[in-house]
């Protein structure tokens, strides 16, 4: 899936269908919107929101703007990659929803351009892999996984 609008709208679809959880992690600033952050702030009761964002400030941002939200400081600069360069892809987002859907974006540096792959399901290898990196002492719950 190409495009900011696409994925955008795929977001707010996979947040809308959240039942039990949403792991957001925000790796580009620019990525919280007013309407993500309306998304956010409609997720049902008893849904879980968690938002992890790159930096302290973003952070505090996430922190005004979904009072709900749990937030921290992801400690994932490995996203934007190491001595980044202006031809560099950075991660801009992951999304977890209910620890069986997943949808990863990534922001071309120079272009501000994003990407995104998406997939569902306890077995599809996507999901299983950002399932578990994501958990690494973020999610105590063990992995679902069958």
């Amino acid at each position: 899936m190409a495009g900011r609008d696409a994925i955008e709208n795929r977001t707010e679809q996979l947040l809308k269908t959240a039942t039990n959880e949403i792991v957001l992690v925000i790796g580009d600033e620019s990525l919280l919107t007013d309407e993500l952050i309306e998304t956010l702030n409609e997720a049902g009761t008893g849904i879980e929101v968690i938002v992890g964002a790159l930096t302290p400030s973003l952070q505090d941002s996430v922190d005004q703007a979904v009072p709900e939200a749990t937030t921290f400081v992801s400690g994932l600069e490995w996203l934007h990659g190491d001595q980044s360069t202006e031809s560099d892809t950075a991660i801009g987002r992951l999304l977890l929803v209910d620890r069986s859907t997943m949808l990863v974006s990534s922001i071309m540096s120079d272009s501000k351009a994003e990407q995104a792959i998406f997939g569902e399901g306890f077995g599809n290898g996507l999901v299983v892999i950002a399932r578990r990196l994501m958990a690494q002492g973020l999610i105590p719950v063990p992995d679902p996984a069958p």
